[in-house]
């Protein structure tokens, strides 16, 4: 009777020692890149929308426990959205809030052993996100899969951004992504080859021509000014761009302000006058105004989000992510609307369309 016990206790403690003698790769650490939680607090470069922090029930609940808040006032719990497998798949975590409060940007590391991805505990070759974003609700709207958007020499295995000690980890970030001046990208730099991947937070659109996209911004705002007001504006920008070289202080400062406000409209005068002639503070200062312009800065990014006639001149664009974005925007604007052909629909109904600010959403008058 000793004996027959004593042989399945053995195959037991054979097993136990095999398997804590095991490679890390071949299982996780149980470390900070094990809580699927973000690497900091939810980014907002517009205070009036943000995710706030709810009650903490256990460590696995660091990611689904945000609040969606507008003025303070919280109204949606991510609980049950954020719980999703493609949010599992990320390893480590950074949360950007859209600055037009239609939304948030999920991106991180993914899981992987080896060169295979792992989601829900499963290896998994196919579907690893490097973007999600969700609106305010937490409802995925656009997802940016990583091995559609890197290349194979993007893709590295590495050391756990998490610093826990593990190497079962997708490195994909040379640093963590981050928002730009502006807050209207959020960017990262692939580890591979020190690529920029961009991504256009009020949109929900990943850009891959950052300046010929702003080109385009730009474009779009000069035609909502009166054709016979626009050789006036551009004097205007030229007159305030000349001030930047003036001899008071106070006229450059006020110069630069100026600029600022006009946001976009200034984009395309400013670029065409970045010679290498003028002294070194005024190419400081072009340099730093352009980094900080803002697409319509005098609506701000909340009317950006839902301007039809940005969208609509949008759909047209040249990348497709960018035209699948806004598609994906106008379906969420106007519900009512059964077509997936924005372009001629929006020209025969667009007079009808109402504003619904309580709702944020267009509606189809008689």
């Amino acid at each position: 009777m000793r004996r027959t016990m004593f042989a399945p206790l053995f195959v037991i403690v054979v097993i136990v020692v095999v398997l804590l003698g095991m490679p890390a790769i071949a299982q996780h650490c149980g470390g900070p890149c094990e809580v699927p939680r973000p690497a900091g607090p939810p980014i907002s470069p517009n205070p009036k929308f943000k995710l706030v922090a709810g009650k903490e029930k256990n460590n696995w609940r660091y990611l689904h426990n945000f609040i969606w808040t507008e003025d303070g006032v919280q109204k949606f719990k991510l609980e049950e959205t954020l719980s999703s497998p493609q949010m599992i798949a990320f390893g480590y975590r950074r949360i950007f809030v859209s600055p037009a409060g239609n939304g948030f940007l999920v991106t991180g590391n993914a899981y992987a052993i080896g060169n295979k991805f792992l989601l829900s505990g499963r290896t998994h070759a196919n579907k690893v996100p490097l973007f999600v974003f969700c609106d305010s609700r937490g409802t995925p709207i656009v997802e940016v899969l990583l091995q559609e958007e890197l290349k194979p020499d993007e893709i590295k295995t590495g050391d756990c951004p998490a610093g826990c000690g593990c190497k079962d980890i997708l490195y994909v970030f040379k640093q963590d992504p981050a928002i730009s001046d502006n807050g209207c990208y959020v960017e990262l730099v692939t580890k591979g080859s020190g690529r920029t991947v961009t991504f256009c937070l009020p949109l929900g659109a990943l850009i891959k021509d950052r300046a010929g996209f702003e080109d385009r911004l730009a474009e779009l705002e000069w035609e909502r000014i009166p054709e016979q007001q626009r050789a006036g504006k551009r004097a205007e920008i030229e007159a305030l761009l000349a001030a930047l070289d003036g001899p008071e202080f106070k006229a450059r400062e006020h110069a630069e302000q100026a600029i600022l406000q006009l946001g976009f409209l200034a984009l395309p005068t400013l670029r065409a006058s970045q010679e290498p002639v003028g002294s070194p503070e005024k190419k400081s200062r072009l340099a730093r105004i352009e980094s900080q312009l803002k697409p319509w800065a005098a609506d701000g990014y909340e009317r950006m989000s839902v301007d039809l006639d940005l969208l609509s001149g949008l759909l047209n664009y040249p990348e497709r992510p960018v035209v699948q974005a806004v598609q994906s925007r106008l379906a969420q604007l106007i519900p009512s609307a059964d077509t997936t052909d924005w372009g001629p629909w929006l020209k025969k109904h667009r007079d009808r369309l109402q504003w619904d600010a309580k709702q944020r959403q267009y509606s189809l008058t008689q």
